[in-house]
């Protein structure tokens, strides 16, 4: 059986997911905390790929977000959350074919993990990629969808940006 570092490697984070637990050490994480699942293919060859197909991504979800999703008294300190994440905190952004994707230092795990559980309920129409690289040296967000989904984020954060 497989370490516990290589089982834990990539989560796919998603609203998405259906009903998928962990296997490995058993402890606690702020992702698990959350809510949030662990991929399906975790077994001891390894997880397969961060950017496989995601059954429940085929599923039709309009391209818009509900801002009722999050508690009133939780919109503030999100939204300053996603400015500082999104905007100041990372150490590396690229655009992606179907998305963009971050690059932060592992420490901000427990930061990407409270900004995925609310941004995932109001923007059900994302897929949400947190990988952490071995030895974590790097932690990778991958925010991904079909290309209206994208134009959608991108001018979601130019709007955010300007603030």
């Amino acid at each position: 059986m497989g370490t516990p570092l290589a089982v834990a490697r990539v989560i796919v984070l998603s609203s998405r997911t259906g009903e998928q637990k962990r296997k490995g050490d058993g402890q606690s994480s702020p992702c698990l905390k959350a809510g949030v699942s662990w991929p399906k293919n975790d077994e001891s060859e390894g997880i397969g790929s961060p950017l496989s197909a995601d059954t429940y991504a085929q599923q039709e979800i309009a391209v818009a977000c509900d801002p009722t999703a999050i508690a009133a008294d939780e919109v503030e300190e999100h939204l300053a959350l996603v400015k500082h994440l999104l905007f100041e905190a990372f150490e590396e952004r690229q655009e992606l074919a179907d998305g963009v994707a971050w690059r932060f230092a592992t420490e901000r795990f427990g930061d990407l993990c409270r900004y995925v559980d609310n941004e995932s309920r109001c923007c059900p129409f994302l897929s949400f990629t947190l990988e952490v690289s071995p030895g974590r040296r790097a932690l990778w967000l991958r925010l991904t969808g079909s290309a209206e989904a994208k134009a959608f984020l991108l001018s979601g954060m130019q709007t955010i940006a300007h603030k």
